[in-house]
C-alpha cells in the first residue's frame, strides 16, 4: 500500500497545510510518494491544448507533448496509490491554480473515469481513502464560501475514491499552535477509527 502526498501551498516552511499533510501521511505508515504542486511550474494550458489533451488519439504538437508529460506522471502516481493526502489552501474561495491544473491533467476519459448508460463511473477505485487538509486565512472551512473543499471532494468521488475525510486547518482568528493542535487531534481520531475498522 502507498500514499500519494500532494502539497499545493505557495508557502514552504510557514505552511500549516504542509506540516499537517506530512504528519498525516507518516501516520498512515505506508510508503510515500511526494508531489509538490506548490513548487511546480506548469506550462500554460491553452483552450486547444485542453481539448486535445483529452483526445483518445495523441497529437504530437510541441505544446501538447509537455502537457502529456505531466499528465502521464500524475495519472501513474494516482493509479498507484491506495491513499491520497492533499493539502488544499483556500485561495480566493477556491483551490490553488496548480491543483486545478492537476485536475485538468488527470481527468481523462477512459483512463480515470468513463460513462456507462449516461452515468459517470470512476476508474480510480484503488483509492481507498482520500484525506483533504483544508487551510484558510479567513474563509470558514466547510462554509458556504468554501468552494475548495466541496469541489475537490467531488473530483475525488468522480474518479472513484471510496472514502473521503476532511480536516479543518483554517481560521485567521486562531493562533497557529491552536490550529495545528486541533487538526492533529482530528487526524489522530480518523486514523484511530480506521485502525479499529481494519481490526474488525
Amino acid at each position: 500500500m502507498s500514499t500519494l502526498l500532494m502539497d499545493c501551498s505557495a508557502r514552504n516552511e510557514l505552511s500549516i497545510s504542509r506540516e499537517l499533510t506530512r504528519y498525516l501521511a507518516e501516520g498512515l505508515g505506508e510508503s510515500i510518494t511526494d508531489r509538490d504542486l506548490g513548487n511546480t511550474s506548469f506550462p500554460s494550458l491553452s483552450g486547444q491544448d485542453l481539448i486535445d489533451l483529452h483526445n483518445a488519439k495523441r497529437i504530437d504538437r510541441p505544446s501538447l507533448v509537455r502537457h502529456h508529460f505531466f499528465a502521464d506522471q500524475f495519472i501513474d502516481e494516482l493509479r498507484s496509490a491506495t491513499s491520497l493526502v492533499v493539502g488544499v489552501p483556500i485561495y480566493n474561495f477556491t483551490v490553488p491554480a496548480v491543483l486545478k491544473q492537476w485536475v485538468d491533467y488527470v481527468l481523462q476519459p477512459g483512463v480515470t473515469f468513463k460513462y456507462e448508460s449516461g452515468s459517470a463511473v470512476g476508474l480510480c477505485d484503488n483509492l481507498r481513502n482520500v484525506y483533504i487538509v483544508t487551510s484558510s486565512g479567513g474563509t470558514p472551512v466547510g462554509g458556504e464560501k468554501d468552494f475548495a473543499s466541496s469541489y475537490f471532494s467531488f473530483v475525488c468521488k468522480f474518479i472513484g475514491a471510496r472514502n473521503i475525510e476532511l480536516i479543518d486547518a483554517g481560521g485567521s482568528k486562531r493562533e497557529r499552535k491552536q490550529i495545528v493542535v486541533q487538526a492533529r487531534s482530528r487526524i489522530d481520531q480518523i486514523l484511530s477509527n480506521q485502525r479499529l475498522v481494519a481490526i474488525k
